[in-house]
């Protein structure tokens, strides 16, 4: 038992990076893909959003995986399931503002593309 309680919570975040990769919302929605008040601006926002958070819950299930085979090696007893079971979530959790600085840095507050410095035909 207590390997499925080291394991859950990180096989429960890279399950819902492979469906988000898988099967993200084409439109945004209020039931599922990543949703904030930015990333519904616009379906061009919605689509990149829903790009950058399948990556980095891919990444953070990964994560979370390793330290939870770390754990669950290295230290005996609920601690051992509760460091992964903490380690996995901050992972997750921490998804949420890398996606927003990348969808700031990719759009405008209006939700239109910012242009790529020297991508003019000014030569």
């Amino acid at each position: 038992m207590r390997i499925l309680y080291c394991f859950v919570t990180a096989a429960f975040v890279l399950g819902s990076a492979i469906r988000q990769a898988v099967a993200a919302p084409k439109e945004p929605t209020a039931r599922s893909g990543y949703r904030s008040s930015f990333a519904m601006m616009n379906v061009a926002v919605w689509n990149e959003a829903q790009m950058i958070w399948a990556r980095a819950m891919l990444a953070a299930g990964i994560a979370g995986l390793a330290a939870s085979t770390v754990c669950y090696f290295l230290i005996d007893g609920s601690a051992g399931y509760l460091a992964s079971m903490l380690i996995s979530a901050a992972a997750a959790a921490c998804t949420v503002p890398y996606t927003e600085s990348r969808l700031k840095a990719t759009f405008d507050e209006k939700g239109l593309r910012k242009r790529k410095e020297g991508a003019g035909i000014d030569g």
